[in-house]
This record gives structure tokens, C-alpha cells and sequence, in this order.
């Protein structure tokens, strides 16, 4: 929900991208005020995001060329803690 709320309430969007590298990049892309919760200050995800392509972890994706289809998914994720 946290995540949903900077993304003016959208949980589910579509974007379009040859390859997965760029499906990513536009994921990122396509709701700006995602970025300073995906992303710290060095550009880097930040720890406690996970950003998963058709349930493969992002991390370990890499063929970042390979062809994108329209049923992939990409899938962030935001971890919460406290108590």
C-alpha cells in the first residue's frame, strides 16, 4: 500500500519495452514519485526494495537483452518492519 500511495493509487500499470532491461528501466520510469522509495541517493536500489521479472528476483536476471512479451510482470516490492 505504501508503494501504491506515491503511485497516485495505482497498484497495476502497463508499460511497453523490448527487453527486459528496458521494462525495468521503464517500470521506474513510468511513476516518478516511486523513484526516491526504490531508490537511494547513488542511484541504487535501495536494500529493502525487491523488484522481481516474472517472479525471477532482479538481482539475478542476466539476459537484461532478452525479448520482453506482453504476459511478462514485474513485481515491487517495499519490506516493512516495526512492531
Amino acid at each position: 500500500m505504501l508503494l501504491a500511495a506515491h503511485a497516485g493509487g495505482q497498484r497495476d500499470f502497463t508499460i511497453e519495452a523490448i527487453s527486459v532491461g528496458d521494462a525495468l528501466a521503464a517500470a521506474r520510469d513510468a511513476l516518478p514519485g516511486l523513484r526516491p522509495l526504490l531508490d537511494g541517493e547513488d542511484g541504487r536500489r535501495r536494500p529493502h526494495v525487491r523488484v522481481f521479472y516474472n517472479e525471477i528476483d532482479e538481482d539475478s536476471i542476466e539476459d537484461r537483452e532478452r525479448v520482453a512479451t506482453d504476459r511478462d510482470e514485474i513485481l515491487i516490492i517495499q519490506s516493512v518492519s516495526g512492531g
